[in-house]
This record gives structure tokens, C-alpha cells and sequence, in this order.
């Protein structure tokens, strides 16, 4: 069955939901070590965050994933995989995105709610 997006960009940018998209960025500390930094990608995009649903957790499940959230944008949100959410005080790893239908109108990441690191 085809995914209907039809006013799902209008539903999401209504959403009172907004996140911020970080990527781990490596550094020095002052031993010369490397470290890892978070840097900001975007800030306050627009979108929907829900629990993910049991047969998305158990999808990831299969391959060794853990999946606690599902994240959903109105237009591409330029996340990567290495990148990390923050919503509010809380941090999700980003375990896999899609572009649903192939529509550029409904894209979708799946996340694992983690500690700040």
C-alpha cells in the first residue's frame, strides 16, 4: 500500500515539535588526545517525535539495533548516520533515515534515546 503524504508537510510544520541536529566533531583536548565534540548541524526544525512502534523496534531488533523513537520532518532534516538529535534535554542516536515513498515530502528518522556524551 502506497504511503499518503498529501498534508503531512502542513501537519509537521504545524507540530509543536522541534529539534536540533548535532554532529560529533573531533577535537583535541589539552594532552593532545582526541575527543569528540557536538557541534550544531540545524537548529529548531520542525517535526513530530513519537515512540517508535513495535514493528519498527523489532526490525532494527534484527539486525542488533535499538530503536526507541520515531522522528518525522516535512523536508530533509540533513541528518546523517554518526549525527545525534537533541529534543529538549534529551539526546537521540540516529540508527537509520528515509525518505518515505521516495515523495521528498515525508522524511523519517528512527532513533535510540541515549545519555548526553
Amino acid at each position: 500500500m502506497p504511503v499518503m503524504t498529501g498534508d503531512i508537510g502542513l501537519l509537521i510544520s504545524k507540530a509543536a515539535h522541534s529539534v536540533d541536529i548535532e554532529r560529533a566533531i573531533a577535537s583535541e583536548d589539552e594532552y593532545g588526545s582526541r575527543t569528540r565534540v557536538w557541534g550544531s548541524a540545524s537548529e529548531g526544525v520542525s517535526c513530530w517525535v513519537q515512540p517508535a512502534a513495535s514493528s519498527v523496534r523489532e526490525d532494527y531488533a534484527a539486525r542488533n539495533l535499538t530503536v526507541t523513537h520515531t522522528i518525522y520532518f516535512a523536508t530533509d532534516p540533513g541528518a546523517v548516520m554518526g549525527d545525534r538529535v537533541k529534543f529538549g534535554t534529551r539526546y537521540m542516536k540516529i540508527q537509520g533515515a528515509r525518505n518515505t515513498a521516495e515523495t521528498s515530502e515525508l522524511w523519517v528518522l528512527d532513533c535510540e534515546e541515549v545519555k548526553a556524551t
